[in-house]
C-alpha cells in the first residue's frame, strides 16, 4: 500500500504540473520538493497501513502517529526556510553573474 501511495502522489505531482506549465514534465518524478511531499506522503500511508492493521489502539499506530507529525512539521519547516533563502541568494547570484558577464565584455588594458 505504501509503494501504491508513492506512485500515486507521483502521478498527482506530474498531472499538476501539466495543468500549471501545460506540458509534461517528467524530470519532476525524480526531483524533491513538491506537494505533498514524498516523505510526507510515505509516512501518511504507514500510518494508515498501521492503523488498518494492528488498529488505532495500539503502540505501533502511536508511534507511527509521532514520526509521521515530525516528518511533516520537518517538511514544512524545510520548505520556509528554502524560501527565505533563495529569497536572498537568488537576487545575490544574478548580480554576481551580471558583474561577471559584465568583466568578460570589459577591454583589457594594457600597461
Amino acid at each position: 500500500m505504501m509503494f501504491m501511495v508513492f506512485v500515486l502522489k507521483i502521478w498527482l505531482l506530474l498531472c499538476v504540473c501539466r495543468f500549471r506549465e501545460r506540458k509534461w514534465d517528467t524530470r519532476r518524478m525524480l526531483t524533491s520538493g513538491g506537494m505533498p511531499s514524498s516523505h510526507s506522503a510515505i509516512v501518511a500511508s504507514l500510518v494508515a497501513c498501521i492503523g488498518l492493521q494492528e488498529g488505532v489502539g495500539s503502540s505501533s499506530f502511536a508511534i507511527a502517529v509521532v514520526l509521521a507529525c515530525v516528518v511533516m512539521y520537518d517538511a514544512t519547516g524545510v520548505r520556509l526556510h528554502a524560501g527565505q533563502q533563495a529569497e536572498v541568494y537568488i537576487p545575490l547570484h544574478l548580480s554576481i553573474s551580471d558583474f561577471f558577464q559584465w568583466f568578460k565584455k570589459a577591454p583589457l588594458r594594457r600597461a
